[in-house]
């Protein structure tokens, strides 16, 4: 399945997607030192220009011999009130769930994505979520919108509701795929004392496939370089849900790097 060795895949990726104009960071891949990496910063009002690309580290500064680099995941250099902010909203979809609003909920999308690979942009957070069985499906969102508005969070211009200055999707499931993803997503650690659950790395490869913009086809990969990233596994999801053509759109956008 795969049309070049892992080695050369890292390269073609960081090329890629250091070709774009990030300037805030610098992918990287294979073994470093005294290299710069970043990590996604939020911040603002909740809109566009309230998430940037900041924080650069240099590892040379820590005497540090030649290593391999560890993918970022969560908040490793994240400043403290950014920290508390995503914590925030991860504390609200946990209590959500406590209080029976959601059965299951699982971190999607990019901040998803950026448990598993190195930082990008984003403009808000989607989790992928189940209601209870007795809801009705003719009104999926309402049971949420209210939880949020009597703990005082409110809506923005583009529909999303604010937590915590992030601007965050809830997005129902609605197919196998969706559905696949939401039952085999796992806890991974956020901060110290707090863990959330995230969709599975190569469910959201796969899930990006599906949606198939050009961004979302940079994201997949990024995630098929992901630290023990199940090529197996992404394989079997490309060929049950149908998504061959896709992913041979991906392999040609390396292949051409």
């Amino acid at each position: 399945m795969w049309a070049r060795s892992s080695e050369a895949l890292h390269l073609r990726c960081a090329h890629l997607l250091g070709s774009r104009n990030f300037s805030s960071f610098l992918i990287v891949a294979g073994r470093v030192g005294g290299s710069t990496y970043g990590i996604l910063r939020a911040g603002g009002d909740g809109s566009e220009e309230g998430v940037e690309e900041v924080a650069r580290r240099d590892t040379s500064q820590s005497g540090r011999r030649e290593r391999d680099l560890k993918r970022v995941r969560g908040t490793s250099i994240l400043r403290h009130q950014d920290v508390l902010r995503v914590k925030g909203v991860f504390q609200a979809i946990e209590a959500m769930k406590r209080d029976g609003v959601i059965d299951e909920y699982a971190v999607a999308g990019a901040v998803g994505a950026i448990f598993y690979t190195e930082a990008f942009s984003t403009r808000d957070i989607d989790f992928l979520v189940q209601l209870p069985i007795s809801e009705s499906s003719l009104d999926f969102l309402g049971p949420i919108h209210s939880w949020l508005r009597g703990k005082g969070y409110e809506m923005n211009k583009g529909g999303s509701f604010v937590v915590e200055k992030w601007p965050v999707q809830f997005l129902p499931v609605g197919d196998e795929l969706t559905a696949e993803a939401l039952r085999e997503a796992h806890y991974l650690p956020f901060e110290e004392g707090l863990e959330v659950r995230v969709v599975r790395a190569e469910y959201l490869a796969a899930e990006a496939l599906k949606i198939g913009r050009q961004k979302d086809f940079q994201r997949v990969q990024m995630l098929i370089l992901a630290d023990d990233f199940n090529a197996d596994l992404f394989e079997d999801l490309v060929k049950r849900f149908s998504l061959e053509e896709k992913w041979k759109r991906v392999e040609s956008d390396i292949e051409k790097q």
